[in-house]
């Protein structure tokens, strides 16, 4: 699970928390799938012939969401079983923000990405429910988090002369 990306950050939070905080009023956009899809997807690249895919770049996203959008999705998700609140933050960040369109893969292909983020958050919350505790705040769970530890390892080792 990675906790640096948006949907799974609102969802952690949601758990853990009670309330999700979104940034710079939630403006920015995200493009988004669920990992399922992105699956099909693999598939349906290494069935296709070679022509059809080989030097190709290909965009794969389910839709493009503005970041409170998504931070309404997951309340929704989680309605049933937990209250979620939104807080939204006006304060200028620096903001990430970007949608991509992937009518190439759909056209070429005929695949689209079926899963919607509503079933992915339901399905995130099914999960660390069924896996009982949420260890969230773990660096491993945070690409830059995790990178930067196993750097400073990598320092120390070479400072220490290796393990053995």
């Amino acid at each position: 699970m990675r906790y640096d990306l948006v949907v799974n950050t609102f969802v952690r939070d949601a758990l853990t928390k009670g309330y999700v905080t979104v940034n710079c009023g939630g403006e920015m956009w995200r493009p988004l799938v669920d990992v399922s899809d992105l699956a099909r997807v693999y598939v349906a690249c290494v069935e296709a012939a070679d022509e059809k895919v080989h030097s190709r770049i290909f965009n794969v996203v389910g839709k493009n969401y503005r970041i409170l959008e998504l931070a309404h999705w997951v309340r929704e998700a989680l309605k049933p079983t937990r209250k979620v609140e939104i807080e939204v933050d006006y304060s200028s960040h620096t903001a990430r923000s970007y949608r991509v369109s992937g009518a190439r893969i759909e056209a070429e292909l005929g695949v689209k990405p079926l899963v919607d983020v509503k079933e992915s958050v339901e399905h995130i919350a099914r999960m660390v429910e069924q896996n009982g505790t949420l260890d969230a705040y773990n660096p491993r769970y945070y690409n830059i988090q995790w990178m930067t530890l196993l750097a400073e390892m990598e320092e120390t080792l070479k400072r220490m002369g290796g393990v053995f």
